[in-house]
């Protein structure tokens, strides 16, 4: 049986990198000002990075459902199943519209919540294929990968409290408040849900937290991801593999779409379940 795979575009890799995976990606829709753009192909970090400076407005919607049909449809011409890996149901709006797309395909199309983001939706993509490749059935894969996801762990640092401000995360008075005390929050990924995980004082002791965060899992692969940020992630590989961590070799982005909430400059990490 051949299975394609798709994957909405906070997976963090640019369209051309995620094809060379195997994986087909549905971009998400960034509104910058007045401008509606898609994720990767038209909305840039850098132009992301601009916005953020000249204080312009900034959002970020889910693919449309068409959008995720004309992909499944394309797929399907040379494939006898599609699965849709989908950023968490509880930060975003995609997994329901990939579902609603995916109802005029029947059996044909399955779609899966990662209860992630970003390097996450590769790692499930990447368990999907080992489990069907060792005999799986297909009908079996939404259990399998929704134990799997449920045993995702990541965190994320951002390097202003701008990008929590503006998404609506935090309120005016903790922005203020935490610029004036240069403190940050450490954000937990845990079943598909962010919590606030703690705070650090400064960017660079908020590094060695997140290393610190990632210890009790050694030495279980992790992946790496930042938006516009690569000093600030090899400081924290160099870390990490202090531990023993094993560093996944593919470095994921944030893509503008996840940059707007979390902000230019941030980082963070996501641990594969079942690498030990």
């Amino acid at each position: 049986m051949r299975v394609a795979f798709v994957a909405d575009s906070t997976l963090g890799l640019p369209p051309e990198r995620a094809r060379a995976l195997g994986i087909a990606v549905v971009p998400v829709r960034v509104r910058i000002g007045e401008r509606d753009l898609a994720d990767y192909l038209e909305a840039t970090p850098a132009m992301l990075a601009r916005a953020f400076e000249e204080g312009r407005p900034i959002a970020t919607a889910a693919p449309p459902p068409a959008a995720f049909a004309t992909a499944f449809e394309r797929l399907l011409n040379d494939h006898d199943r599609v699965v849709a890996v989908t950023v968490s149901r509880r930060l975003s709006g995609t997994f329901e519209s990939a579902r609603l797309a995916a109802r005029s395909f029947g059996e044909r199309v399955l779609v899966l919540d990662s209860m992630a983001l970003n390097a996450g939706l590769r790692f499930l993509i990447e368990a999907a294929r080992r489990w069907l490749a060792e005999g799986l059935a297909f009908e079996a894969l939404p259990a399998r990968a929704e134990a799997y996801a449920r045993g995702i762990a990541g965190w994320i640092l951002p390097a202003s409290l701008e990008g929590l401000y503006r998404s609506g995360r935090i309120g005016n008075l903790t922005r203020a408040v935490g610029q004036v005390l240069r403190v940050l929050p450490l954000l937990e990924l845990r079943e598909g849900r962010l919590f606030a995980a703690g705070r650090v004082r400064g960017f660079a002791r908020g590094v060695g937290a997140l290393a610190t965060r990632y210890r009790p899992y050694a030495p279980r692969r992790v992946a790496l991801a930042h938006a516009e940020n690569p000093r600030a992630v090899a400081r924290l590989k160099e870390a990490i593999e202090a531990l023993g961590g094993r560093v996944d070799p593919i470095v994921h982005d944030a893509g503008a779409a996840v940059a707007a909430h979390g902000g230019p400059g941030s980082i963070g990490l996501i641990v594969d379940p079942e690498s030990a």
